[in-house]
């Protein structure tokens, strides 16, 4: 017999495992049993919970009628249901009580904002329109409006001066931040007081464009050549002066109107340019004087219902209609 040979291991030495045990009837129905109650809690359980979420829903469903809450608020209450799921229906009630409350405070503080807002309104409007006569433009205002106004009536493509103050006013409320008008438009007495103001303005840089534009043609002292008189003008209407160029139509301009100055005051039975008090009162901050040029002949009294810029502007039609629109054409040129 050799000395490694082994022998079989006897049945009782053999090493058995528990779960390897056939299980027996009795165990076999303590672990149906077993699953059975786990199935059996788990169903109770989520039945507690569909039972405390349409509990916790419905209550705050008549919570948030009590407290006036808004729909998005509401929701928010189902939210906290969801969230909660786990805490005693007790304490969730607490909870969502206290966050209903907090969303019925703050829905009376927007409320009383709106109110307030809306009560503020109508008291400035009440304030506007009560302190409506005690408004008056201001310096700084009263300043940009004589430079646009001049600047405007001196423009190279104007064909039409006694609508200049409409144009003004509609500038203004386009740039009314950037100058200082912004207070201004939105109110309907302050906006009558631009107005009038902007007709005022208006008014007198056509009177300083009229006279200056007669004096370079008539006075002695003034009198020039064409270009010279663009460059003088330019100087005293043109916001920023003439600068280094002036287009052409300024001087094309300019000729039509000492043209037909000089035909509307000269023709028999015209007003001297002295006594022809349309739009006759000067830019309060103008340091040059603009006299009247000297006549020879006698005075004579304006005829009823002679204006010179309605006539012009009617002149400038007429122009249109002959030579066309475009200004650049030979026959304006000629």
């Amino acid at each position: 017999m050799s000395l490694f040979q082994f022998s079989p291991r006897s049945p009782s030495s053999r090493t058995y495992h528990p779960e390897d045990l056939p299980l027996s009837d009795h165990d076999f129905d303590q672990s149906q049993d077993f699953n059975n109650n786990n199935n059996c809690t788990a169903a109770v359980n989520a039945a507690e919970l569909t039972r405390k979420a349409k509990a916790l829903k419905s209550w705050c469903d008549r919570l948030a009628n009590t407290l006036s809450l808004k729909a998005p608020q509401l929701a928010d209450l189902y939210g906290m249901i969801d969230l909660g799921r786990d805490f005693q229906e007790a304490d969730m009630r607490l909870r969502i009580y206290a966050q209903a409350s907090t969303l019925q405070v703050l829905n009376a503080i927007e409320g009383q904002t709106i109110q307030y807002l809306a009560f503020k309104e109508t008291l400035d409007e009440v304030k506007e329109v009560i302190g409506a006569g005690k408004f008056v433009i201001t310096r700084a205002q009263s300043e940009n409006l004589i430079v646009y106004a001049k600047d405007f009536m001196f423009n190279p493509s104007r064909t039409k001066y006694m609508v200049v103050h409409h144009e003004l006013i509609d500038f203004l409320e386009a740039n009314a931040q950037r100058l200082g008008f912004d207070k201004i438009f939105g109110n309907p007495a302050k906006e009558r007081i631009l107005l009038k103001a902007c007709r005022d303005k208006c008014s007198n840089a056509r009177n300083q464009m009229r006279k200056w534009a007669y004096k370079t043609i008539k006075d002695p002292k003034v009198k020039c050549n064409l270009e010279k008189a663009t460059l003088l003008l330019a100087e005293k209407l043109k916001r920023g002066g003439p600068g280094t160029s002036l287009h052409y139509s300024h001087q094309l301009h300019l000729a039509v109107l000492r043209c037909f100055a000089w035909t509307y005051y000269e023709a028999l039975g015209a007003p001297s340019p002295d006594l022809d008090t349309e739009d006759d009162e000067d830019d309060e901050d103008d340091e040059d004087s603009v006299e009247s040029p000297d006549v020879s002949a006698p005075s004579r009294k304006r005829r009823k219902k002679l204006h010179f810029w309605k006539a012009y502007d009617k002149h400038w039609q007429d122009l249109i209609k002959a030579n066309g629109e475009d200004m650049s054409s030979v026959v304006w040129q000629q």
